[in-house]
Parts: C-alpha cells; sequence; structure tokens
C-alpha cells in the first residue's frame, strides 16, 4: 500500500510533458514493432498456403462450384499452389473445412488476381488487429 502511495506521489510531481513524452513513445514503439513483425515480414516471405486454399475457395465459389468436392478441390490446388502444395498437404486432410458462409468471404478475394488479393487481405487484416 505504501509502495503504490508512494508511487502515484512520484508520477504526480514528474516534470508535466514526460508522461506525455513517455506515452508516445511506447506506444510509437508497439505501432513500429507490430508494423514490423506483421504487414512488412509478411509481404517479404512466400504468400502462406493458407492464403491458396482461401484463394482457390473464393474462385471456385464464384464459379458456382462445390468447395466441398474433393477431387477437383485438390485439382484446383494443384493448379493454384503448385507441388509445394502437394508436398506439405496430407491427401487425407486436404480438403476445405470451412463453413459455406465463408465461400462468400472467399469469393470477393477471388475478384483480385493474386498477389493484388494477398495485399488486400494483409491490409484488413492489419486494420482488424489495430482496431
Amino acid at each position: 500500500m505504501r509502495l503504490i502511495r508512494r508511487l502515484q506521489w512520484v508520477w504526480a510531481r514528474m516534470v508535466p510533458g514526460w508522461s506525455t513524452i513517455l506515452s508516445f513513445l511506447v506506444i510509437g514503439f508497439s505501432l513500429a514493432v507490430f508494423v514490423w513483425k506483421g504487414p512488412i515480414q509478411a509481404l517479404a516471405e512466400p504468400v502462406d498456403l493458407d492464403f491458396h486454399v482461401f484463394y482457390v475457395a473464393g474462385q471456385m465459389w464464384s464459379e458456382g462450384l462445390d468447395v466441398y468436392d474433393v477431387e477437383l478441390y485438390r485439382h484446383r490446388m494443384i493448379q493454384q499452389a503448385g507441388a509445394e502444395w502437394i508436398k506439405t498437404s496430407n491427401s487425407e486432410e486436404a480438403v476445405y473445412v470451412y463453413p459455406p458462409q465463408a465461400g462468400v468471404l472467399f469469393s470477393i478475394l477471388s475478384r483480385f488476381d493474386f498477389e493484388k488479393a494477398f495485399l488486400l487481405s494483409m491490409l484488413v487484416n492489419s486494420g482488424l488487429l489495430i482496431i
């Protein structure tokens, strides 16, 4: 209890402006780390295979195809992600598992070419994290 009172007393007598400067430094540092660890590193690395899943599902939804058709979905994933997807996916588990409503959201991404869609998803995800 005495420690808390002492800290309150010290904080109240700080030079006006120090708390504001300290607050801005902490917030600025946090935002810089967020931007560096989030969008900048994500855009510098190859696109994660998860995004291929979203993009292919959106394409199939837009074309009126059944994303739960395992063979068709795997065929489209091989076309989109190539040999890398074959190496990293277990053939038994490589199916679309998201609810049908997600296909509607993914179809918005599929209206753009792949690189622009990835950038858009990064911007939306970063914006939602900031909010």
